[in-house]
């Protein structure tokens, strides 16, 4: 979690230190992405079952426990569908601009660099935050750090970079949204009920 606000604020230098430890897809998942994802869902769910969700008459609805779990396992894998997805899609564009990158690499680069999404999870509780505004913060502070990740951790050549950041944004706006946007309409009983 210290990694994911480090991203916010001086995403460069932990770019740097991270492609220097070049750590495997799994120690990233288990040790770094996985806890940050539990932990800042865990707080929006907590938020959800304490306070409930604003609606437009400026009044709250609360949910019973079960829609609540549902939501959240569902952004939960929503969430993991995304970085494994994203990661895929992301070395296949990668290898077409013949950059020399391995699927770890574009995983960890997704991983870390989405944190502020991640991150934005555990506000998304508060009533008073829409959740779309809470996910397209996350967004944007995410579009910040795939900037410097990308050059750092997949190195291409410097004439294919630029590119490579527009579509990892792309890639990440696309599957996140998706995964967020099937988890509020669990939330709101319109799937999965």
């Amino acid at each position: 979690m210290i990694r994911a606000f480090q991203m916010i604020f001086s995403p460069e230098g932990v770019w740097l230190k991270i492609a220097e430890k070049n750590r495997h897809m799994i120690f990233t998942l288990l040790l770094s992405t996985l806890p940050l994802i539990v932990g800042s869902l865990a707080l929006e769910g907590y938020g959800l079952d304490r306070f409930g969700e604003p609606q437009q008459d400026l009044a709250s609805a609360h949910f019973n426990r079960e829609i609540i779990y549902k939501y959240l396992a569902t952004h939960l894998v929503g969430d993991l569908f995304f970085l494994f997805a994203g990661a895929y899609f992301l070395l296949a564009v990668a290898q077409s601009f013949h950059t020399r990158c391995t699927y770890s690499q574009t995983f960890n680069t997704l991983a870390i660099g989405a944190s502020p999404i991640f991150l934005m999870h555990a506000p998304d509780g508060v009533p008073v935050l829409y959740t779309w505004l809470c996910w397209g913060i996350g967004f944007g502070l995410t579009i910040r750090t795939l900037y410097h990740g990308v050059a750092i951790n997949l190195k291409p050549e410097q004439t294919k970079g630029f590119g490579l950041y527009i579509v990892s944004i792309f890639i990440v706006g696309f599957l996140s949204g998706l995964a967020h946007f099937v988890s509020v309409q669990v939330l709101h009983g319109k799937m999965l009920r």
